[in-house]
């Protein structure tokens, strides 16, 4: 050893870089599993609403059919939403992971660019 201390910004910079690459890294990784959940929905059938005379109790039965049918296909479309949202969710973490570890680059390629030449 030449008794030179190192320099403390590239020192600083190489521990920028680490931690990008490890925080970078991490949330490209945790995208994986966001996009990988998905909401089961059970399926159920469908229920019949048939007329069976003119009374208000086929009335009622018409209108309990009707909302549990509406219920169901609400439930479908939130399933289906929840799935764009993990995508979306997904490609986001990838794009703030690349963010992030382009950062780092940067910092540590600057801090190569100040460190003084040795002298001859």
């Amino acid at each position: 050893m030449d008794g030179r201390r190192p320099d403390i910004g590239l020192v600083v910079a190489g521990l920028w870089l680490v931690c990008s690459l490890a925080v970078g890294l991490w949330l490209m990784a945790s995208s994986h599993s966001i996009a990988g959940h998905d909401v089961k929905l059970h399926p159920t059938a469908l229920t019949n609403s048939q007329a069976y005379g003119g009374d208000a109790y086929t009335g009622i039965q018409n209108a309990t059919a009707n909302t549990a049918n509406n219920v169901r296909a609400l439930a479908a479309f939130q399933n289906t939403n929840a799935r764009i949202e993990r995508r979306v969710s997904s490609r986001a973490n990838i794009g703030i992971g690349f963010i992030v570890i382009s950062i780092g680059v940067v910092n540590f390629n600057m801090a190569l660019r100040r460190r003084p030449t040795p002298s001859s």
